[in-house]
């Protein structure tokens, strides 16, 4: 008797889990290094009272002249106004000077700006200039200029230098710089720091500074937080703060609140938070849009969503596309993305990938993705290369990976150990494999299973086991 492996490809299922706690990961908010526009002095007065003091040689009445025109969108007047002042030495007119300019791309004239203002003592400046070096990838001078900024009370400083000295593995110092901003009041930093104490398992410390952040309007924090109610099971305050940064526009907070509602099975409202998610940049909400939209059989829409997923890089939604395609019978393009898929290393890729080359009859190359799957420790990897092996004669390098397909609780490979037992006079070993396939109603492991109480003289038992089904030989 043999058992058959499944063998054609399989969609894969929702990405079924928050997106949260993690700190300065792909999704997570927090590190915000941005040239921002520091107005110095506050611009007091209408503007043609500035004009005229401006006019007088008033470096001040400059820079504050363009902070009006720069809140006004006339940026070329205002780049003119701070020009003046920076070239009569307003260090904050060189920093908001350099600003502008980054902002139209000049980042060579912005860094000299930003430089001269730094070093004319300007912690805004600093911290500019460090933030124009990170984005360029120079990261030493970077982290020094920060540095400075954060020593010099800069309170965007201290979180920047925090979030560059974590991302360098300086997880105690970095601590120090986000506590002592968010202290200052720093939403981004509370967050942050609320992230780093989660992942050192302080998770009631977490807990308050996310809980402070999103208290102070900061929807990454009402995010985070969710995210951190969510795991401990506190699901209705979990939904509130979703439900918050989702309406507040952050997109991460509609991609989890879907997940929330998708998995209390509210779909339809699921549905919604992940369309304008999706709508608004989210690949993973976009994957999973697709495949609500297929398990509600709106195929060709459903095909849209995993393509764009697909396209923008989610190796899920490959396999997805892929599936998709081989089921209407596009099976050249549907191979390019499973292949894509597990080149990708998602492991649904790799075994529909292998179970379309096996169908084209390229055993050899589709037992090497079975491999890579079965040794990444996917368990539908582990069935179907032990199958493939055990097909091919190789009883006994078959065995251990189906064994271990099996003891992960996969049944159908329980009933390709038990048959595999059954066919070499095992018994004892294959009857309780059998057993507990059958129970779960394999239709092989049953029959197998009465074969075997038969043969071992319990011919009582055999028969409930092999009612309704027909065979001429014990080893059929």
């Amino acid at each position: 008797m043999t058992e058959e492996r499944r063998n054609s490809p399989q969609a894969g299922d929702v990405w079924n889990k928050i997106e949260g706690g993690t700190f300065f990961g792909p999704v997570i908010q927090g590190r915000d290094i941005s040239v921002t526009v520091n107005l110095g002095h506050p611009t007091t007065g209408n503007e043609q009272q500035l004009y005229h003091a401006a006019q007088g040689g008033s470096t001040d009445d400059m820079n504050n002249l363009g902070g009006l025109l720069y809140q006004a969108g006339r940026l070329g007047e205002a780049e003119q106004w701070w020009r003046r002042a920076a070239d009569g030495g307003h260090t904050d007119a060189m920093t908001n000077l350099g600003v502008v300019l980054d902002e139209q791309g000049c980042l060579d004239e912005a860094e000299q700006w930003h430089r001269r203002a730094a070093q004319g003592g300007s912690i805004t400046g600093m911290d500019n200039l460090g933030a124009l070096l990170n984005q360029q990838g120079r990261m030493n001078e970077a982290k020094q200029w920060f540095r400075r900024a954060a020593e010099g009370g800069h309170i965007r400083g201290m979180f920047n230098f925090g979030a560059l000295l974590y991302e360098g593995g300086h997880v105690n110092e970095a601590e120090k710089w986000l506590r002592r901003a968010a202290r200052s009041g720093y939403t981004d930093a509370m967050t942050s720091l609320g992230a780093l104490l989660y992942q050192a398992g302080r998770v009631d410390e977490a807990e308050q500074w996310h809980r402070r952040a999103a208290q102070g309007g900061s929807i990454a924090g009402m995010d985070n937080l969710g995210a951190l109610l969510h795991q401990q099971g506190r699901m209705d305050e979990a939904e509130q703060w979703f439900r918050r940064a989702a309406e507040g526009g952050y997109i991460r907070g509609m991609f989890n609140f879907g997940v929330l509602l998708y998995q209390a099975g509210r779909l339809g409202e699921a549905e919604q938070w992940w369309r304008r998610a999706a709508k608004a940049g989210d690949t993973h909400a976009m994957f999973n849009l697709g495949v609500v939209l297929r398990e509600q059989g709106r195929l060709d829409e459903a095909e849209q969503w995993h393509r764009r997923a697909a396209q923008a890089g989610v190796t899920a939604a490959m396999d997805c596309l892929g599936a998709r395609l081989h089921s209407t019978g596009r099976l050249d393009e549907s191979e390019q993305w499973f292949r894509r898929a597990a080149q990708g290393g998602d492991l649904g890729g790799m075994n529909n990938l292998a179970a379309l080359l096996s169908q084209d009859g390229r055993h050899d190359e589709a037992e090497h993705w079975w491999y890579r799957a079965a040794q990444a420790g996917d368990i539908n990897g582990m069935w179907n290369y032990g199958e493939a092996l055990n097909k091919s004669g190789r009883v006994g390098e078959a065995e251990p990976w189906l064994r271990r397909a099996a003891q992960g609780g996969h049944t159908e490979a329980g009933a390709s150990l038990g048959v595999l037992l059954y066919n070499n006079d095992r018994y004892n070993e294959a009857e309780p494999w059998l057993r507990r396939a059958a129970q779960a109603r394999h239709e092989v492991a049953m029959v197998c299973l009465g074969l075997l109480l038969q043969n071992t003289g319990r011919k009582g038992e055999a028969e409930p086991w092999l009612r309704g089904f027909h065979f001429k030989r014990v080893d059929d």
